[in-house]
């Protein structure tokens, strides 16, 4: 039997524009915009990728994304990381 993580709703105020995230697909990307800010609609970000090796993205692409999809991404893990 195979358990799975719920997400639990995240407020969009957790992902300031302009701040780094890692989306669902581990691509990294920043935040440019919120959309769906009124009552009856739901929040989003929308995230433009970065281009890269890992990123298969062109240049300037972006996406909708649910906050509960979205992590920041944290410099100081990545470059602790590479020093290993």
């Amino acid at each position: 039997m195979s358990t799975f993580v719920i997400k639990r709703d995240v407020e969009i105020e957790n992902f300031p524009i302009g701040c780094r995230v890692i989306t669902p697909t581990k691509s990294i990307g920043t935040v440019i915009a919120h959309i769906g800010l009124s009552e009856k609609a739901i929040a989003r970000a929308l995230v433009r990728f970065d281009p890269g090796l890992h990123n298969h993205f062109r240049k300037n692409d972006e996406a909708l994304i649910l906050p509960k999809w979205l992590t920041l991404f944290d410099y100081s893990e990545h470059v602790s990381r590479r020093e290993k």
